[in-house]
């Protein structure tokens, strides 16, 4: 068994693998280090520039959040929303 912080793990029994079309998108992460939001902002940032969250993707190693997990909605095979979700 693993021994886990939060007592949480987050498995995905089958990996698959889509292409999106992100145009139009909403993008809202957790700016951690400030890059996008005032310091006396909200964390919570939104934003429908991909190149601000690819931008906000190359603060974590090797430029993938890969341990964070985001909700997506989709429509065919728009993406119209990516959230990033805090399990801490």
């Amino acid at each position: 068994m693993l021994d886990l912080p939060s007592g949480y793990y987050i498995h995905n029994e089958t990996e698959e693998s889509i292409s999106l079309k992100v145009s139009g998108a909403v993008f809202e992460f957790v700016d951690w280090n400030r890059q996008f939001t005032e310091p006396d902002a909200d964390l919570f940032y939104e934003t429908s520039s991909a190149a601000e969250f690819l931008q906000y993707c190359g603060t974590y190693d090797g430029g993938i959040p890969a341990n964070t997990p985001f909700f997506l909605n989709i429509s065919g095979n728009n993406l119209l929303k990516l959230k990033e979700i805090i399990l801490a």
